[in-house]
């Protein structure tokens, strides 16, 4: 691409509603994103967290247990035809997983909320108590 192709694209994203993320650190970007669109990629799971949308583009593959384990909560967009219908009813305000996501993020991840605190905790308590 010329450098007028990079801003001419630069500018339909931008006048489109979305943005190119040029964050450094993911963690600013998700609070920022309100549905992740996606192939596979490790951000999936962290973005899982947040308990926003998630567009998964599938491509094949063999799963692993974490994947497998969240793979319910998320929309599926096997073509363009796919994604346009969810993100239609996401941005009309129908997220018919949000409730699955919700429910496996606290069956299998609950437990792991506020690690550092847990943590931070233990120690000091085991400290004061002896």
């Amino acid at each position: 691409m010329t450098e007028e192709d990079v801003n001419a694209y630069l500018q339909d994203v931008n006048n489109s509603g979305a943005s190119i993320d040029t964050n450094k650190d993911i963690s600013d970007t998700f609070q920022n994103t309100d549905i992740l669109v996606s192939d596979r990629s490790s951000v999936i799971p962290m973005f899982f967290m947040t308990g926003k949308p998630i567009i998964y583009c599938p491509i094949e593959s063999e799963y692993g247990y974490l994947f497998q384990m969240i793979l319910p909560g998320l929309y599926i967009a096997n073509n363009w035809e796919d994604m346009n219908n969810i993100l239609d009813n996401l941005t009309g305000g129908n997220d018919r997983l949000k409730e699955v996501r919700e429910s496996i993020i606290h069956e299998y991840f609950s437990s792991n909320m506020n690690a550092s605190k847990k943590i931070v905790d233990t120690i000091y308590n085991d400290y004061y108590e002896e």
